[in-house]
């Protein structure tokens, strides 16, 4: 009758153990180069590899670990639901997965003369997973948006690497792993610029802005490598390179134009607009030297282009008919898309009363749209 538990038990161990000395062979690599870093976090190329961690913010991501064993777990019960209830993807969820997430400063949009908004979301020379040893792919797509207060969406022309895409639910796909694999890399490449200020002692009470990400920078590439069943050999390797490469990638010149156009159709443009000049004006008044561009982008940014995500992929079944269908792409979806902020976690409504800072950003991002304000983290934190 005490077999169960006791192999229970060891079970736990050894994972922990396991994932432990994870955590210090992450602190040891990142550590490799560390005495030859340029002073200054100008100097410093933007790239996702890890080029500093101290042995505590190591340790604490066995936190966010904890986490992602219950996203698992959790992910079984929807993904099950989803194969039940499938929504068909429509025309709508791929312009909105396209406008409220990182893909959004690639965009190029004008008014039209019956008041909608013609829009061109255009990349290139980028990698893609499912598109083995290329970093020279193109995505085009075209799309139009009317009535914003019941908004209607139409789709004319989606073309990757030349080849035209028509099932919205390939397109969704294919935009989803734009999303995780393209544009949300280039988020993460900030965070070494960020951490850099990790030492500063003006900022020992904000330890929050440094947990999480110089890890999942390391290591988030095996498991999704994995899922992807990418057709090649060691494909879980050819996806680690797929974000180191696209994680430098030219930034698109900020089209303001082009996202005020947008605004009526975006929940996420209007929140992110509105929340970049409340954060510059909360570490100013506290007197923080910390870069507001990284912070904004690794923290607020980052959380909400997981939330949009999620939230316009949920329940519609991620599945191609011209590229490779063998990946495990809904799972991928409900595992790393899909916050997974559930105990002990770093955001923000969590530990607003920790310091006057957090409860000032809190209250100005939540005056902007309190759903959203939630859900941001102090970090990249999953």
């Amino acid at each position: 009758m005490f077999l169960a538990p006791m192999v229970a038990t060891a079970c736990l161990f050894l994972v922990a153990g396991y994932d432990v000395s994870r955590c210090y062979a992450f602190y040891r690599e990142a550590n490799l180069g560390v005495g030859a870093l340029p002073a200054s976090a100008e100097d410093r190329p933007r790239r996702l590899a890890p080029d500093q961690v101290t042995l505590r913010h190591a340790l604490l991501f066995l936190l966010q670990k904890a986490n992602y064993y219950w996203q698992m777990i959790t992910a079984l019960p929807l993904l099950a639901w989803l194969h039940l209830r499938p929504k068909r993807a429509t025309a709508l969820d791929v312009a909105r997965l396209i406008i409220d997430t990182s893909l959004s400063p690639w965009i190029s949009a004008r008014q039209l003369d019956d008041g909608g908004v013609a829009a061109t979301l255009r990349v290139e020379r980028f990698a893609f997973p499912l598109l083995p040893d290329r970093f020279d792919v193109d995505l085009l797509v075209d799309f139009e948006l009317r009535h914003p207060d019941a908004p209607v969406a139409r789709v004319l022309r989606f073309e990757l690497d030349g080849m035209t895409i028509d099932s919205p639910d390939e397109q969704l796909s294919i935009l989803a792993m734009m999303v995780s694999s393209v544009a949300h890399p280039v988020v993460h490449s900030f965070n070494n610029r960020l951490y850099q200020s990790h030492a500063d002692e003006r900022l020992a009470a904000f330890e929050d802005f440094f947990l999480h990400g110089q890890y999942l920078n390391w290591c988030a590439w095996f498991w999704p490598g994995l899922f992807f069943r990418i057709p090649c050999a060691r494909g879980h390797h050819w996806y680690k390179r797929v974000l180191a490469f696209n994680a430098e990638l030219p930034l698109p010149a900020h089209g303001r134009a082009s996202l005020a156009q947008l605004l009526p159709y975006s929940r996420s443009i209007r929140f992110l607009m509105g929340a970049r000049p409340v954060l510059a004006r909360a570490l100013r008044r506290h007197g923080l030297q910390v870069d507001v561009e990284a912070l904004f982008l690794c923290s607020i940014l980052h959380a909400i282009d997981h939330v949009s995500c999620d939230a316009h992929t949920r329940g519609r079944l991620l599945r191609n008919e011209k590229l490779s269908n063998a990946g495990w792409f809904n799972l991928i979806a409900l595992i790393f898309y899909r916050p997974s902020q559930h105990f002990c976690t770093n955001l923000l409504a969590a530990k607003r009363d920790k310091n006057a800072l957090y409860q000032e950003l809190y209250t100005g991002l939540h005056a902007i749209d309190p759903g959203l304000a939630d859900e941001v983290t102090l970090s990249i934190s999953y």
